[in-house]
């Protein structure tokens, strides 16, 4: 690209927040076919992993810590390969933390970084992805 400000989307944020699923009617499973296709996975790759989950709906009231940049990544500079920085993330409520959400926030226009396309959390409508469940 000639001129990298011009890129579309400018930024990519990507936030994360703790979540506690307590007291939460959850119909949890898989379909059928789609639990076919988690056991063969799991099978081919020697065992079972912790799985990105997508929640759709998931309340507002299911986050149980503040929320903090999870990755930022501005598409008109140089990115790096790999890059470190601390998260921090404190307890605001619950008493339990069952994993963590995170969700992406697209800057399209970089004149205008506030103007954002939100995906998988705000509002309470849409895919919370939930990164990380912990083990028990």
């Amino acid at each position: 690209m000639r001129d990298p400000s011009c890129q579309i989307p400018a930024r990519s944020l990507t936030s994360i927040a703790g979540v506690s699923l307590a007291g939460e009617v959850l119909d949890l499973g898989f379909p059928e076919i789609a639990a076919h296709y988690v056991e063969r996975i799991f099978a081919e790759q020697g065992g079972k992993f912790d799985l990105r989950l997508c929640l759709k709906n998931l309340p507002q009231s299911c986050q149980v810590t503040t929320e903090d940049v999870f990755e930022d990544l501005d598409y008109r500079e140089t990115i790096a390969l790999e890059t470190r920085h601390e998260i921090r993330l404190t307890v605001t409520g619950g008493d339990r933390l069952d994993g963590f959400l995170v969700w992406l926030n697209l800057v399209v226009d970089a004149d205008h970084p506030r103007r954002r396309s939100t995906f998988g959390a705000r509002p309470a409508a849409g895919c919370r992805s939930i990164s990380r469940l912990p083990n028990r």
